[in-house]
């Protein structure tokens, strides 16, 4: 562990709470907000040692991150909890970020309501990220305060740095609470500790080389045919680096040159800083255990603003196979950017990528770096069970060449930062791989070395040699050693191993775990003892690396023998109270031979109740479920999980269930077709129909269309229906009509509500030219779940007629308006031609790949 800035100290949560008791009457009243508001944190951000000068000027700039939620949580993290579970057809079966973002991400109307909210408030919003899930924005302290529902100080602390904080909990309405996650920024104080420390210069000598590490931990074997060439290990990092000392360590031990790319967020470093030695280390230790790996720096200012960009940035991009971390926040401390970052952790792993983190370098309080050395916590993101966390060992080896003798729990000191993290988190429950009988996620899961005084890394620092290591030491090493993992699992036609700890816990707990890891049974780190098997002080022990590989690759439990799939259609609907809905439950056939499958239905809201016919199938075959709510149900939205049991496996799929409010008369309106294309000075149309969704009637219903182009008016024959009528509109293109595509929104409004649907209008020019087809990229569908492709065209002359050669199996194009939909039956790569014929018989191809897993 290194030495920690004074500045960067903040506050553990119970010192915040007696801090705000005792400058009650300095600090200003906040107004009693008019709407009810939801709490965002803990209270106040200032550390527990720090004095209020006064209030913030209030014309000051504040700069904030707030993070929105997925837009369906529980399915997101039931389809992460299935990539790591080898008898789920979605084992390894990762998703790209452009898959995430229209699956899971935040819907871009929760982006609108949350900017709505801002912009309200006098903010104006700078950035949203890619995923959609952070938007950043800026304004005067008392605008955040505002809106926030707290207020800014100036505070000092012991050190006599000056900073600003916010003295209460943040909040937002009530009717934002399904929307935003967290807020970040309402302090500019330095939040993030790294967990690296130093022996002071020793020369190449003083610490282990790359080889002797290799030798250590048993990689021999495998970085004698793997580099990590091909893999890209990124690297969370709040300073910066000098290229010269990277250099010079490659060139004293004759490694490949390393070059890490930096990508800089919310302006990045300007120049290396306290934390030098972090990054230097980390890109080292890497280039350590994986020297051909590429490197990606992610270099943001030290804020707890900055660390909610840094993660989003890192998830959006998607060009990483592992991430490291080295850089840690206390659980109750410095809770700010916990739930944002781990909203960017979930992202992550549902890609594919491999999370690690340092436990931290003062034993079991890990407020540590705070001045809090009493409080028993675990550190973040260690304690996130996303991630991998990585304890610090002693390690001793019997010879020059760095034959492994034995490890002991690293413990250099009584006091500070000299020990390996470990213990229970305060925030993450249990999860359902971890051993224990502890409510709580431990860390760590896994250790290697960290004992800068019996021997860590020789790093070359501003043109000295020094004997680095803490657990900041022992996460890179895992990384590259990951990396070379991922290379040998490209090879063999397989995936990344992806997320750590489930495969991990069932290895630990097999008859493999013996020749796999060095069990380290010494030690402590001053609260929690090493021990046989699982502890918290070194996890599960250090990798033996050439025997670890296979089981990680493979996965520690074989595959069911006999497998299938589950899936409803549709997978969200509506019932009225006294009424009952059905959704049709299919099984598919994934391994093996059809076997009997067994159904049921958790997550019922109270008066709901499901019935299935039949009650089980053999894989291959559906059943229907209908769901009846009782007159007395409650209205709302509630996820149902219906489930498939085998002899051999497990599944299940959700089903959103809405039960309507039975006070109010609805209806539902829909239109055929959705899209068309026209000549700038001609027609187009399409049919509403309508239909009611309620026992009651809802009575006239309105219709009216918005969102036309210059120069396009709509009729409506009728003007208006009745629940269960149709009308056709007809949307009339002056020759003026500027050509381009146009979200039409069809409304219908009764007296006691309005529903809309969205019609595609694709106004072209009058000149006749040549038939484009907009190519959609490479596309992926999953074997049983429905497809929506909606093609586009230009160019022409009329309306076009569409047609396919060579769709996945169960795909169909529509003719009229170019949808393809269907549900894919048979998992192959595809080769797509889309071909556009104008009403001059002029047409145009986009040819494309599809490919169904």
């Amino acid at each position: 562990m290194s030495r920690m800035p004074k500045s960067a100290r903040t506050v553990a949560v119970a010192a915040c709470l007696a801090m705000a008791a005792a400058m009650a009457a300095a600090a200003p009243a906040v107004a009693a907000p008019t709407a009810p508001r939801v709490s965002l944190g803990l209270n106040g951000s200032a550390p527990a040692d720090a004095h209020r000068i006064s209030a913030t000027a209030a014309d000051r700039q504040v700069s904030v991150a707030l993070s929105l939620k997925p837009h369906d949580q529980a399915g997101l993290d039931q389809f992460v909890a299935s990539l790591s579970d080898p008898a789920s057809p979605n084992y390894r079966h990762y998703l790209t970020s452009a898959q995430y973002n229209m699956r899971y991400a935040p819907l871009q109307a929760d982006v609108d309501k949350a900017r709505a909210f801002l912009k309200a408030n006098g903010l104006k919003v700078t950035k949203v990220a890619d995923n959609r899930e952070v938007i950043d924005a800026s304004g005067s302290a008392k605008q955040v305060a505002a809106a926030f529902g707290t207020s800014i100080g100036d505070y000092t602390n012991a050190a006599g740095a000056h900073f600003y904080a916010n003295d209460t909990a943040p909040s937002v309405p009530s009717s934002l609470a399904g929307t935003v996650q967290a807020v970040a920024g309402l302090t500019d104080q330095p939040m993030a500790h790294h967990a690296a420390g130093s022996a002071g210069p020793a020369g190449p000598g003083g610490g282990y080389t790359p080889a002797q590490f290799r030798t250590a931990y048993g990689m021999t074997k495998l970085s004698g045919s793997y580099t990590g060439a091909g893999q890209t290990v990124g690297l969370v990092e709040f300073d910066a680096f000098n290229q010269s000392d990277i250099n010079a360590w490659t060139s004293n031990f004759n490694q490949p040159s390393v070059t890490p790319k930096v990508v800089s967020v919310d302006g990045g470093v300007s120049s290396p800083g306290s934390g030098q030695l972090e990054v230097t280390l980390d890109i080292d230790a890497v280039a350590s255990t994986a020297p051909a790996a590429a490197q990606i720096a992610y270099e943001a200012p030290n804020t707890d603003a900055a660390w909610v960009d840094e993660m989003a940035k890192i998830a959006s991009d998607n060009q990483i196979n592992i991430l490291s971390g080295s850089w840690l926040a206390g659980e109750s401390c410095e809770s700010g950017p916990i739930n944002g970052s781990h909203n960017s952790f979930t992202q992550m792993a549902a890609q594919g990528i491999t999370l690690l983190s340092a436990s931290g370098d003062w034993g079991a309080t890990g407020c540590g770096y705070n001045g809090d050395n009493t409080t028993v916590q675990a550190d973040y993101p260690a304690s996130d069970p996303l991630v991998t966390g990585v304890g610090g060992t002693q390690l001793l080896t019997s010879d020059s060449a760095g034959t492994y003798q034995s490890e002991s729990c690293w413990n250099q000191g009584s006091t500070g930062n000299t020990r390996s993290g470990g213990g229970y988190s305060q925030i993450f429950a249990k999860p359902s791989w971890q051993t224990g009988t502890n409510q709580y996620r431990s860390v760590p899961d896994i250790a290697l070395d960290a004992d800068y005084g019996a021997g860590a890394l020789s790093v070359n620092l501003n043109g000295k040699w020094e004997d680095i290591g803490g657990t900041s030491l022992a996460s890179p090493l895992m990384a590259g050693y990951i990396a070379m993992v991922d290379q040998k699992s490209k090879a063999a036609g397989t995936a990344d191993v992806g997320a750590l700890n489930p495969t991990i816990y069932a290895i630990g707990q097999s008859s493999q775990y013996a020749s796999t890891f060095h069990d380290v049974t010494t030690g402590n780190n001053n609260t929690y003892s090493a021990g046989t098997g699982y502890d918290l002080c070194t996890g599960w022990g250090s990798p033996q690396g050439d025997n670890l590989a296979d089981p990680l690759i493979n996965g520690a439990t074989p595959p069911a023998s006999n497998d299938f799939t589950i899936a409803a259609s549709p997978t969200s609907v509506s019932v009225n109270p006294g009424q009952s809905v059905t959704t049709t439950i299919s099984t598919t056939v994934s391994k093996g031979s059809a076997e009997s499958v067994a159904l049921s239905a958790t997550g019922l809201p109270a008066g709901v109740t499901a019935a299935f016919s039949p009650t089980s199938v053999t894989a291959g075959n559906s059943a229907t479920l209908t769901l009846t709510a009782s007159a007395s149900a409650a209205a709302g939205q509630s996820s149902v999980t219906v489930a498939g049991k085998s002899t051999d496996a497990s599944h299940s799929t959700p089903v959103s269930l809405t039960v309507n409010s039975s006070a109010q008369s609805d209806f539902s309106i829909s239109l055929s077709p959705t899209s068309a294309t026209v000549t700038a000075g001609k027609s187009a149309g399409t049919t509403v129909t309508t239909a009611a969704t309620t026992q009651t009637s809802p009575g006239n219903i309105a219709l009216s269309a918005s969102g036309l182009p210059s120069g396009a008016s709509a009729t409506f024959n009728p003007t208006s229906v009745s629940a269960g009528s149709s009308s056709t509109v007809t949307i009339a293109t002056s020759a003026s009509t500027p050509a381009g595509t146009y979200q039409v929104t069809i409304t219908g409004k009764s007296a006691a509500t309005s529903h809309s649907s969205t019609f595609t209008l694709t106004v072209q020019s009058g000149t006749a030219g040549p038939v484009t087809v907009q190519n959609p990229g490479f596309q992926f569908g999953q074997l049983g779940q429905p497809v929506s492709l909606q093609m586009q065209a230009s160019g022409g002359t009329g309306s076009y007629t569409w047609s396919a050669a060579g769709l996945p199996s169960g795909l169909s194009i529509n003719s009229s308006t170019g949808l393809i939909s269907g549900t894919p039956i048979s998992s192959s790569g595809f080769s797509v031609t889309v071909t556009a014929t104008d009403t001059s018989g002029t047409s145009g191809q986009a040819a494309f790949s599809w490919f169904i897993f």
